[in-house]
């Protein structure tokens, strides 16, 4: 046995690929959550392997085990799992060395009295076989090698928070860690050792412990709170929070959101709420909201769209005031509406048009719907007499509808169509209501080619022609002949 077997900590530590993870795992540079992430690591690393090479593929093929057996894990742990690997290939250029032919088994570390039985191999078993002590078995006292010091003799800093839920003091104060690092050294101390001389304060102790302020908003999604409150933001730290990271602010400060309003239409691609909450506009926001950016309003204001009418007609071609319609009449916006924008009306009605029946005929000429669609068969439902007649193409549009051509002149037939087809030549019974200017909206004139008269119009045609009248012509009387039949 040789002096370095134990007495070797002057010179170069071979830490065990077991100590190194947890080490790499207490300070958080591998993630402690991916599922039996020691055990896959500790198969790779222990025992050393006979090179980086072989050591590096193993390490890489990790990431095929959470690919096989975790693949959710895998896909949404992707920078978790790249950080591993990274760690074990660290982890085995201090623990493999195989032109040395040395690994952490050699040399063990026994500072700790962690590995095997360590000291105690001797101390409190052999003999000394010369000096001061010849022939008396080397003393296994503490004191030999350490000095024991009475804790309350320790001026170690006192832990000015709770301990409750906090169990990785490294999470704040390991070595790399921005807020209170721990001093260089005190690296190889475990986190178990912490409390034997920080002591957490006692609540008479003048305020060391203190209340932080509440989160008075939620936090779900919330990545990095210093968007928000770094040094030149909304709701700027302290100076002494300075280099905090993110990840430590719920550690004093619980959440405890506040009762907002809701808002009660979609936020869906609404970017810009001052638009309509702005310090100028209707709903505008309280003063202690001015400066804080459109991007925070759903921290505390969730979205609950209330129900509301629907717009009942396509919108398209009505130009950007809805207003123009809906200021009087039974279609008056509510009063609490009044002084909104028109252009945010559709973040809460939304269109939903219902097919309207087609107008049949042409409005050239004809700017009053209600003329004829006022009575009789054609007369508008009660639910629109309040609608004036530039409301009716919103919903019924033009779709002319051909009727049989008229074959015969119109002119010097008299005014009134009705005189020969409301008897001879029935009109249907959906036409019982309309006047003879209804018409020529669907009947055009197309005349047909009828024999000349060889002699001047008479008043009784059929005093000669009664007997040689097609049948078509039958009932027609004296006067429908020189409709087609002209000299």
């Amino acid at each position: 046995m040789d002096c370095v077997d134990c007495h070797n900590r002057a010179t170069h530590i071979f830490q065990s690929p077991n100590d190194l993870l947890d080490k790499a795992m207490g300070e958080g540079k591998i993630d402690k959550t991916l599922p039996f992430v020691k055990r896959e690591a500790l198969k790779i690393l222990d025992p050393p392997n006979t090179s980086l090479a072989v050591a590096d593929t193993k390490i890489e093929a990790i990431r095929n085990f959470y690919q096989t057996n975790y693949p959710a894990v895998s896909v949404n742990k992707q920078p978790q799992i790249n950080t591993t690997v990274d760690q074990l290939k660290q982890i085995a250029v201090l623990t493999t060395f195989p032109d040395m032919n040395v690994d952490y088994n050699t040399h063990l570390d026994f500072s700790n009295h962690q590995n095997g039985s360590g000291c105690f191999r001797c101390h409190g078993k052999l003999v000394a076989s010369s000096g001061p002590n010849t022939g008396k078995i080397i003393s296994a006292d503490c004191n030999l090698c350490h000095t024991s010091v009475n804790p309350g003799d320790i001026s170690a800093k006192a832990i000015p928070h709770s301990l409750e839920g906090r169990r990785n003091c490294l999470a704040c104060h390991g070595l790399d860690s921005k807020i209170k690092p721990f001093p260089a050294d005190h690296l190889a101390y475990p986190l178990s050792s912490c409390t034997s001389c920080h002591a957490v304060a006692p609540s008479t102790t003048p305020p060391i412990t203190k209340t932080a302020p509440a989160i008075t908003h939620g936090i779900q999604n919330i990545v990095n709170c210093l968007d928000c409150h770094s040094i030149d933001k909304i709701v700027p730290f302290p100076v002494d929070h300075s280099g905090y990271d993110s990840s430590t602010c719920t550690s004093c400060h619980a959440v405890q959101a506040v009762a907002a309003s809701s808002v009660p239409h979609s936020v869906t691609n609404l970017t810009d709420c001052t638009t309509c909450h702005g310090a100028s506009a209707k709903n505008n926001l309280p003063v202690s909201h001015l400066t804080w950016p459109d991007s925070t309003c759903t921290l505390c204001h969730s979205a609950q769209p209330v129900t509301v009418p629907a717009v009942l007609h396509p919108i398209s071609g009505l130009g950007a005031n809805c207003l123009n319609c809906h200021s009087s009449g039974n279609l008056v916006i509510p009063q609490n509406h009044q002084g909104l924008k028109v252009t945010i009306c559709t973040r809460c009605h939304s269109v939903n048009f219902q097919s309207a029946r087609s107008i049949p005929h042409s409005l050239t000429g004809r700017s009053d719907c209600l003329s004829c669609h006022s009575s009789g068969s054609q007369v508008v439902p009660a639910s629109h007499n309040s609608y004036v007649n530039n409301f009716c193409t919103l919903c019924h549009s033009v779709n002319i509808q051909s009727g049989p051509s008229i074959p015969h002149l119109t002119s010097g037939a008299g005014s009134s169509c009705l005189s020969c087809h409301g008897i001879t030549q029935t009109i249907g019974s959906a036409h019982s209501s309309y006047s003879n200017s209804d018409c020529a909206s669907c009947h055009t004139v197309s005349l047909i080619s009828a024999p000349r008269l060889p002699h001047s119009i008479r008043d009784d045609c059929l005093g000669c022609h009664s007997g040689n009248v097609p049948g078509s012509h039958s009932s027609y009387t004296n006067n429908s002949c020189a409709l087609c039949h002209t000299r």
